[in-house]
């Protein structure tokens, strides 16, 4: 083990300058295999493999100051210090001139790899690395529950009355904040406006501790009972309503009707809790009740402290919560049934999510594209040394020393490399662009992502790296004397020495290839399989928008439930339109925050210790089931439901939930004891919350008149228009203005699209992945079927007197064939294996992104192996039909 090492200690020796070895050499190995013996009495051969690690680290950063010293010192072994070696540089610059062909494949082959690396990476660091815009964010968490007795394991947030008792209790945190979003009305600042805003409470400041740059944040006294309201903006829509205005300070604007003053202004970078922030007004703690949850809650930890002390210090505190609450029975419900724990991540975690796993796979998929390119590159620089060896051998027979060979070898590499680094950048910056505007919305923090410095830095380490393997592929060969090297120059047959080398790069990148492909093969069958899903309900010619009505002008639900029957009613009327219908707050698939709360069914009580399941509410109004495409078996509401007796529709996992062996129409169930049973009408058919979900959701259909009390009030709601078959739903978007302006011009409509636009949106995220790896995995194709051809076209040119004698003893064109294809075929071969026993090992990284289809689909793996034996195939057919063309005498006297 110690000999080895020393050997392979001597072989990176060489990095150090000429005139530095001829000093220190002989100590240097010395001094490193005492070192590596005493290690390996001492703890082992495991001791010798750290030592040599080291060592040759130390090696590599010792080198560059060495160099530099020696040449400073006029005797850099290139001729004459800095002039010898910028002597070196011209000359390697004449060579690659000379060779355009080999120049511009190597310069644009690197390029590729580099700017898919880049851009990728640049949307890895501004989402995933890259801190929050908050000073020390990573102290920053979010504070959560889960209920184990619910099967939650997470999401719930907090309530009012959990926040109040922690925030006066905790150690480990600093501050905690509270918070909730929702859309609300903009008017008095241009045409009204539905945006989202943020109620905070004032203490927000001191856990992000962001300064605003205009003005001031929310104070304490906004938040007090009977206060004047106030607001602060966001930049953006400083900058887009009132055109960045300093003296907006102290102007009145109106949400949902009501003034708030603005006192403040953001700065750019501030976007919590993200992007579709646009102002933030006080939000009052009460001092009595618990609340429901679904609201959120941050903290700043204490110096020192780690989200896992206040978790742990947040349970400790649960038993005490049951002596301090002013409703004892549900605080033990939620603490003995539900099984409420505290969940403490850190903000930057809560807000990347399941992101992460997906952009890191996506760079790896790219670091695959870059190595192949990097291979490719490194077979040129192969031939490149082939076709060098009788230079190098006369410039070694006329005195030049290892050194200068190595900087004329490190010249070549470098300035392909910074060539290669400038196109690449100057390509992913417009690729950065592209992935901005491709992305999913689904995609967190996208305002981060540019080719910042860390970005840059990251490429120029990149080109680096590249330059010093690429500039050391020459020089792996052992040293001879020139004379041995010029003959072996003047052969035209290749070694098998010669030609493993390049084997192996081949054979590497058709295994790299071969992952990509199928990864992307699994990607296709999960975004076929999620296109062709059943999610419930008819996306085709339905057009949906969103009526949120303010509560100065509608002031009662019986105001609100008037206003939205009067608009269904004119909607059904539009010319083309066959049904129309409203749900509050929760379309299908869509990412708004649902309401949810356990039902009691009638004559069905509970067993002791278990909570019923948690069942999603829907308020909804006018034709929505029709309007939907969602078939009712019983039936669907009437107008007679709004004044009658209370009824609800289950969708068929709640009637399943409840009443899991007879039918669960003329059934009554409950919200609580205080609430009215309703008695269900009809069963829906199950529509899936998430696409990429097995499970259906468990869902109570509401009309409005019930709301209250069972559900969000009806202020806002999603409008569905189901269209005739020769209208395009789009088409009646300015007829839907025109009718909400005419029934009250103050109130804007929202996110007009399709419902066709909604199921795009919910597979944004895998199409997106997979334009990516797919474009990847193309890329790797080609490259690795270039590499298989440059090989075996190589290897051909250089036997092409050996085929000659094959031939003119008595071999056809077929057995020339037949010899050439068998030979790369081997190194094709082994790549597949070997891509085949990565794809196994590195598919099973993707299993959060696949849906229907298994990490080990035998149809991928067949049909992409197919793929990648045709195109290899091809690439070896071609160099293989050549060489049986090729004529004997010719052959024989090109020999």
């Amino acid at each position: 083990m110690v000999r080895l090492a020393a050997w392979l200690y001597g072989r990176f020796v060489v990095m150090l300058p000429r005139t530095f070895r001829a000093r220190y050499e002989g100590e240097l190995c010395a001094c490193f295999v005492a070192i590596a013996r005493e290690a390996r009495a001492r703890r082992g051969r495991l001791a010798v493999v750290g030592v040599t690690v080291r060592a040759i680290l130390d090696l590599w950063t010792r080198a560059p100051k060495e160099h530099l010293a020696a040449a400073r010192a006029g005797v850099l072994g290139t001729g004459g210090g800095w002039t010898g070696a910028w002597r070196e540089v011209r000359h390697a610059a004449r060579r690659l001139a000379r060779r355009p062909a080999f120049t511009v494949s190597s310069i644009v082959t690197l390029a590729l790899g580099i700017a898919a690396a880049t851009s990728v990476f640049s949307l890895v660091y501004g989402v995933v690395l890259s801190p929050l815009p908050y000073p020390d964010s990573d102290r920053i968490v979010e504070v959560d529950h889960g209920a184990k007795g619910l099967g939650i394991s997470h999401g719930l947030g907090v309530t009012y009355g959990f926040y109040r008792f922690y925030a006066g209790r905790v150690h480990t945190a600093q501050s905690m904040a509270m918070y909730d979003g929702s859309d609300y009305t903009l008017t008095g600042a241009g045409e009204p406006v539905r945006l989202r805003g943020i109620r905070a409470t004032p203490s927000l400041d001191d856990v992000l501790r962001v300064r605003p740059l205009v003005g001031r944040w929310l104070a304490s006294s906004d938040a007090a009972p009977g206060a004047a309201a106030v607001v602060v903006l966001s930049y953006r829509l400083w900058q887009d309503r009132f055109a960045g205005d300093p003296a907006v300070l102290g102007r009145a604007i109106r949400l949902e009707g009501e003034p708030y003053v603005v006192v403040g202004v953001m700065p750019a970078s501030f976007a919590f809790p993200d992007a579709r922030a646009r102002f933030w007004i006080p939000k009052t703690v009460p001092r009595t009740g618990i609340g429901g949850w679904n609201e959120r809650a941050v903290a700043r930890l204490a110096p020192g402290a780690a989200p896992g002390a206040l978790q742990a210090e947040m349970a400790s505190l649960l038993p005490i919560l049951r002596e301090h609450n002013d409703d004892p029975a549900r605080v033990n419900s939620y603490l003995d049934e539900a099984r409420i724990a505290p969940r403490i991540v850190r903000l930057k975690d809560d807000v990347v999510g399941d992101v992460r796993a997906t952009l890191w796979i996506l760079l790896g998929t790219v670091g695959f594209v870059l190595l192949i390119a990097v291979a490719n590159v490194a077979n040129l620089f192969l031939v490149r040394a082939e076709e060098a060896q009788r230079e190098i051998a006369v410039r070694t027979a006329l005195g030049a020393n290892r050194s200068r060979l190595v900087w004329g070898s490190m010249s070549e590499s470098l300035l392909l490399a910074a060539a290669a680094g400038a196109l690449g950048v100057a390509v992913a910056g417009v690729g950065v662009g592209v992935l901005k505007q491709r992305a999913p919305v689904s995609i967190p923090r996208l305002g981060t992502v540019g080719l910042d410095p860390v970005v840059l830095g990251v490429a120029l380490a990149v080109c680096l790296a590249a330059a010093v393997l690429l500039g050391m592929v020459p020089l792996l060969r052992r040293r001879r004397d020139p004379g041995t090297a010029l003959r072996e120059a003047s052969r035209s047959t290749a070694s098998r020495g010669r030609l493993r080398a390049r084997s192996i790069l081949v054979a590497t990148q058709v295994a790299l290839a071969l992952i990509l492909l199928i990864g992307s093969g699994l990607l296709v069958r999960t975004f076929r399989e999620l296109r062709v899903v059943d999610p419930g309900f008819s996306t085709r010619r339905a057009l949906t928008f969103e009526i949120g009505l303010p509560p100065a002008r509608y002031p009662t639900q019986d105001d609100e439930r008037r206003f939205h029957d009067a608009l269904l009613t004119r909607l059904a009327a539009l010319p083309g339109v066959q049904s129309a219908g409203a749900v509050g707050q929760c379309l299908p698939l869509s990412d708004n925050m649902c309401w949810g709360e356990t039902l009691q069914a009638e004559d069905r009580p509970t067993p002791q210790g278990q909570v019923p399941p948690v069942t999603g509410a829907r308020v909804v109004a006018g034709d929505y089931f029709r309007a939907l495409g969602i078939g009712v078996r019983g039936r669907p509401f009437a107008a007679s439901d709004e004044t009658g007796p209370p009824v609800a529709i289950l969708s068929d996992a709640a009637a399943e939930a409840y009443f899991p062996d007879e039918d669960a129409i003329g059934k009554r169930v409950r919200f609580g004891k205080d609430l009215p049973w309703h008695t269900v009408v009809g069963v829906a058919r199950n529509v899936r919350g998430r696409l990429a979900s097995h499970d259906f959701e468990r869902v109570i259909y509401l009309p409005v008149s019930a709301a209250e009390g069972a559900g969000p009030p009806p202020s806002h709601l999603i409008y569905v228009l189901r269209t005739a078959l020769a209208v395009l739903p789009t088409s009646l978007a300015p007829a839907v203005r025109r009718t909400v302006a005419g029934m009250d011009p103050a109130i804007p409509v929202a996110g007009v699209r399709t419902l066709a636009a909604v199921m795009a949106q919910a597979t944004a995220p895998t199409a997106f992945a997979l334009a990516l790896i797919g474009l990847a995995a193309l890329m790797a194709l080609l490259l690795g079927a270039v590499g298989v051809y440059a090989v075996v076209a190589y290897s051909v040119s250089r036997r092409t007197s050996e085929i000659g004698v094959r031939m003119a003893l008595g071999a056809n064109a077929r057995d020339v064939r037949r010899m050439v294809l068998r030979q790369g075929g081997v190194v094709v071969l082994a790549g597949v294996v070997l891509g085949l026993a990565g794809a196994v090992a590195l598919t099973r990284l993707m299993t959060g992104m696949l849906f229907g289809v298994s990490p080990l689909d035998p149809l991928s793996y067949v049909l992409l192996t197919a793929v990648m034996l045709v195109g290899a195939g091809l690439a070896l057919y071609l160099p293989a039909r050549r060489a049986s063309r090729v004529d004997p005498m010719a052959a024989l006297g090109d020999g």
